[in-house]
């Protein structure tokens, strides 16, 4: 599931691949400096909301707005910022997309569990939801704005604390990734990861034989005997 919402991420965002990668590296705080940019950007968009007194409808509409020009004048600046695309950021912009499919694979596999809990055990879920919605409602209380503030920064400072942490929250490792092969075709390119198709771990219809540098000789004494027989049996049918 995770490695599906991972390829879907990858191919919608493959315009963005300098925008990701970079992003990605300042959220694995890749320089000492960088979870202080990440905290003060945040802190800052927030702060600026909150003394625009800004509605929520209004709040995602600029942001939608933002997202839209980067889309749009994105693609066409990125080249000339870094004309060639190597392998190391490949590496980082794939990581990106399996961070951001994180989420939908948690509501997924939430959503999985809600449907077999109530197959199995319908007391259980319906005391849980409402276990949850009591909760909401108390949360509701908070200011929206700073829960929101509070998530942003959870989720965006994550990945560097567990980098930090030793915890690898990237898992595209378990999908073969320490033998994949990356090719720089650029913004928007293809990317090979794993065997190659001629390997039977791929299920490649073509298969090379390893070959040895010692060739299989056989038995002296099998040899011997073999042409032995075959000579008596030549001196009786001359006979």
């Amino acid at each position: 599931m995770s490695s599906e919402w991972k390829s879907k991420i990858s191919s919608l965002m493959s315009d963005h691949k300098f925008l990701l990668s970079h992003s990605w590296r300042l959220l694995i705080w890749e320089k000492p400096f960088f979870p202080i940019i990440t905290f003060l950007s945040v802190t800052i968009f927030f702060w600026i909301i909150a003394m625009s007194k800004a509605s929520v409808i209004t709040t995602f509409a600029i942001i939608g707005i933002l997202i839209t020009f980067i889309d749009f004048i994105g693609p066409t600046v990125y080249p000339s910022l870094v004309p060639q695309f190597g392998s190391q950021s490949e590496s980082d912009y794939e990581a990106a997309c399996g961070y951001l499919a994180l989420p939908f694979k948690l509501i997924a596999k939430g959503i999985d569990k809600l449907i077999e809990l109530k197959q199995r055990q319908k007391a259980i879920l319906s005391g849980a939801v409402a276990g949850v919605l009591l909760l909401s409602s108390l949360l509701g209380r908070v200011n929206n704005y700073y829960l929101c503030y509070l998530a942003s920064v959870i989720f965006l400072m994550a990945p560097g604390a567990l980098k930090k942490a030793g915890i690898n929250i990237d898992d595209s490792s378990s999908s073969g990734r320490s033998g994949s092969i990356s090719s720089p075709g650029g913004y928007g390119g293809t990317t090979t990861t794993g065997y190659g198709s001629s390997s039977p771990y791929a299920g490649g219809s073509s298969f090379s034989p390893s070959t040895s540098s010692t060739p299989i000789k056989p038995s002296s004494g099998t040899g011997s005997t073999i042409g032995d027989d075959a000579k008596t049996k030549s001196n009786d049918d001359d006979d």
